[in-house]
């Protein structure tokens, strides 16, 4: 099975989820320093009073666990990248 890890769950990461959850030999892993997305373009409807708050973020261990097991969240900010070594540093932690 290939791994995948994408970090950031903005627009770009969960859209890059859902195009790779089609492969069946692919699990993923999103980082992301905060548990849910904003969806920042449904804001006005919120404040319009159009829109509830659950319409407008996404819990993103929620989102994750609808992928069943093939993806997975944790919710630590990035602190540093090394691409020599394929590893993450996640909040001071060693590589992950």
């Amino acid at each position: 099975m290939k791994k995948v890890l994408v970090i950031g769950g903005g627009y770009g990461g969960l859209r890059a989820i859902e195009t790779l959850y089609k492969y069946e030999d692919v699990a993923i892993t999103l980082i992301d320093k905060n548990p849910y997305h904003y969806l920042q373009t449904e804001a006005y409807g919120y404040i319009a009073g159009r829109f509830d708050v659950h319409e407008v973020a996404i819990d993103l261990k929620n989102w994750c666990e609808g992928f069943k097991e093939r993806v997975t969240f944790i919710h630590k900010e990035t602190t540093s990248i090394n691409f020599e070594q394929k590893s993450v540093h996640l909040n001071g932690e060693d590589g992950f």
